[in-house]
């Protein structure tokens, strides 16, 4: 019986202190480069998308203190604050003169697929006429 517990106890602490398996592979923590503009045919019951590659898309910074950078050439708007939940991402601009969006919520729907970040306006931000998703690759991973 002694030999017994002396097999099986070393055994036991080997399995005990072996390292936790955490999967950030679905983390937004990071930077993103869109690579993929998405946009619906507009056809009723059909749910067709079309996706274009994008080269050289605009990048988001998520940072772990809940502050964000958006990089691009267009927007007037591009540093804040967010948190996210489960389906949603929640990005609040500050500090940005002549943004629209100051002080107000703008609500990102998103998903992980195949390694990538999909954004998808919320029904209260959507501004597409046919609904939209844009998808980012991490720039953080090497591939």
């Amino acid at each position: 019986m002694k030999n017994l517990i002396y097999f099986i106890l070393p055994f036991l602490v080997i399995m005990g202190c072996s390292k936790d398996n955490t999967d950030d592979t679905n983390s937004i923590i990071g930077k993103w480069q869109m690579v993929e503009l998405c946009l619906s045919d507009g056809s009723t019951g059909n749910n067709s998308t079309d996706c274009a590659q994008i080269e050289n898309g605009y990048t988001f910074q998520f940072n772990e203190d809940g502050t964000f950078t958006k990089q691009d050439n267009l927007s007037i708007c591009s540093n804040g604050v967010f948190t996210f939940n489960n389906t949603d991402i929640f990005l609040e601009y500050i500090n940005e003169i002549g943004c629209p969006l100051i002080g107000d919520a703008y609500i990102l729907d998103y998903k992980f697929l195949e390694q990538k970040l999909s954004l998808i306006p919320s029904e209260e931000n959507n501004t597409c006429d046919e609904g939209c998703e844009e998808r980012f690759k991490s720039i953080t991973i090497e591939e």
